[in-house]
Formats: structure tokens, sequence, C-alpha cells
């Protein structure tokens, strides 16, 4: 059975896949629309959910979800967060500039409004933060994760702060927003994408599930901007642990 619902689901993907591509280019082709214009952005929201169903993903919302022009950081625990949190909210994601090379998912991604980041080359980091600052100037929210990488899901890793410049020079609220895969007991490893477990690992393992993989999307209290770096990057990363700590422990916040 496992087999035939990876093969269906397969399937399934690579139809809305294609259906991706046909909507980029009647919305922002034929009809012109923007990448930030609110009926593409419900287009792409769509989009996203149908994502989710296909591959088995139930986002449970907690907590209040932003308006727009808002900050938000995650924990980071798969490339399946991106569907969950753009099912959920519809953002401008900051990713690392190897996704754009992916498949059809990298111009998808790109067509979107993602924004993209050569992690390690001199002076990235100072681009990033203007653009981020842009999108949120201009009444956007983004998203990106402030640890770098990812991990199992049952701890998160310091974050790092200097992005969230963007957030204090356009004086704009953070919103720590924690990312929980729900397990039989405590957090799901498995859908984790590790060094140790890569992304056609998770395709094949979220793929042969029965039941929706449950994942629980906690947007925690806001943080005012008339911070440092450090300190929003401290406490938004204290807030998410807390919550991660109580999901691993079978604890519902």
């Amino acid at each position: 059975m496992k087999t035939i619902r990876r093969v269906a689901r397969s399937l399934g993907l690579l139809v809305h896949l294609g259906w991706g591509m046909g909507l980029v280019a009647w919305y922002l082709g034929m009809c012109r629309l923007d990448a930030n214009s609110a009926r593409f952005r419900q287009v792409v929201r769509h989009w996203q959910r149908r994502s989710c169903a296909i591959l088995g993903l139930r986002p449970q919302v907690f907590g209040q979800p932003p308006r727009e022009g808002v900050m938000l950081v995650s924990n980071h625990v798969s490339w399946l967060d991106i569907p969950v949190l753009a099912a959920v909210v519809n953002p401008a994601f900051l990713s690392k500039a190897e996704i754009r090379r992916w498949p059809i998912v990298g111009l998808l991604a790109e067509k979107a409004g993602t924004l993209f980041i050569e992690r390690g080359r001199h002076g990235q980091a100072d681009t990033a933060v203007q653009a981020l600052a842009s999108r949120l100037a201009s009444g956007r929210s983004v998203l990106f994760f402030p640890e770098g990488t990812t991990t199992d899901g049952t701890r998160v890793r310091r974050f790092h702060g200097r992005l969230l410049a963007a957030a204090i020079r356009t004086e704009v609220e953070v919103q720590p927003v924690a990312l929980c895969y729900r397990g039989e007991s405590g957090v799901d490893t498995r859908l984790a994408f590790t060094e140790r477990q890569g992304a056609f690992s998770v395709m094949w393992e979220v793929m042969g599930r029965r039941e929706p993989v449950v994942v629980d999307v906690h947007f925690l209290e806001s943080l005012d901007p008339g911070q440092t770096r450090s300190e929003l990057a401290r406490h938004s990363q204290q807030a998410i642990a807390r919550t991660v700590e109580n999901c691993n422990s079978g604890v519902e916040k």
C-alpha cells in the first residue's frame, strides 16, 4: 500500500507542479500581475494549500497569524516548512540560493517572490538586509530561518541576528513562529532535512504515510523592534525553543 500511495502522490505532485507553471505563465505573463499583488499572492497561497494536501501535510495553527508588514522568524526542520508556512501565511521567503537552481521548484519560488542569498559570499548579508527592508517597507511580511540550517526538530539552534536589522530599520514587529512535526509521542524526527536524511528521503517518507502529518504552527508573541539585533535574536530563539520543548514532551501550548 505504501508503494501505491507514493506513486499516486508522486503523479499528483507532478501534475500540481505543472499547474503551478501554468498559473505563473497566466497571471504574471498574460494578466501581467505583479508577484507582490494581493491577487497573485492569494493564488500562491491556494496552490501551497493544495501542495500540503497532496503531500499529506495538515498544518494546525496556534496563536494569532500576523497582519501584513511583519518580520517572521521560525525554526527550520525540513523543506516541508515552506509549503506548510506558505499555506498558513503569505510572506516573502528568504532562501539559500541553491533552491533557485532546483528544477521547476526554483523557478516557482522565484516567481512567487522568494528572495535568495548566497551564504558565505562577501556582502550578501547586507544585500539581503536591503532586500528584506524593501519588502517590509512596501507593506509585505517576510520570513526567514535565523538558525541558518535545519535541525531534527527536537531543539533550536542559536539564532543569527544580522538580518533582523531589516526589522529595526523599518520599525516593524518581529514575530517568532515555532514549527513542530507531531509524532505519536512528541516531535517526529523522520521528516527532518539533515545531513543524514536528504530531500529525497524526506519525500519518500512523507509520501508513504497513510495518516496526514500534523504540523503545529505556533504564532508567538511579537517583539518590539526597539531592541538590538542580538536581543531580538535571543528573545525570539528562546520563545521558539520553549514551544519546541513543550512539543517534544507532548505538551500542547
